[in-house]
């Protein structure tokens, strides 16, 4: 099986090894850094203030209580998420400039009261219990030779569910972090849950 860097970014079926790092593991911290300050996002978007960690543009790093932080984003070119290892559990890093460290990016802490929905309020402390893959059918024969590895739903303990998403709560090539009820309906029948056989 070929190998791939932990620190290169990569669908998460590549990927296996980091995802079963967060397995039974509680999140220290989740943190949205967005490509624009809160308020400019609100406006440039159109994002309701609670739901800006949900839909401004940028990458999340997810922080667990080992001290590995693990990144999340998605690409238009795999019709997918992506992930990677930002920083291991003794510092090291595959960049020169970390994502935390990049003064042109705005962190949004998913327990931000203003920012941030409820639901991701609750989740730091929490443990993940289980991991899938949701698969999305293909629209088209583009669509078709692609990954389309479009979200990764994280459940944690208190019955929370993130979905990183590419995509699902619109039609664009976004990357969202959602609550599963925000997955758009019409695209629900098009997504097949696969567990990632750890």
């Amino acid at each position: 099986m070929e190998k791939y860097s932990i620190f290169e970014e990569n669908i998460p079926t590549k990927h296996r090894e980091i995802i079963s790092k967060l397995i039974n593991k509680k999140a220290r911290k989740i943190i949205r850094y967005s490509w624009e300050p809160p308020k400019i996002a609100m406006e440039k978007w159109d994002i309701p203030e609670s739901y800006v960690f949900n839909f401004t543009e940028g990458p999340l790093l997810l922080t667990l209580e080992t001290g590995l932080v693990v990144g999340f984003h998605s690409q238009s070119s795999l019709a997918s998420v992506t992930v990677w290892i930002e920083e291991t559990e003794d510092k090291k890093s595959g960049k020169e400039v970390k994502i935390a460290d990049d003064r042109e990016l705005f962190p949004i802490d998913s327990c931000d009261i203003t920012y941030s929905p409820k639901e991701f309020q609750s989740i730091i402390g929490q443990e993940i219990v289980s991991i899938k893959l949701l698969k999305r059918d293909p629209e088209n024969a583009i669509l078709e030779g692609l990954p389309r590895e479009a979200g990764l739903l994280l459940k944690f303990k208190n019955n929370i569910e993130m979905v990183l998403s590419h995509g699902l709560h619109d039609y664009c090539d976004d990357f969202s972090v959602l609550l599963k009820s925000q997955i758009l309906p019409e695209i629900l029948p098009q997504l097949t849950e696969l567990d990632m056989n750890f």
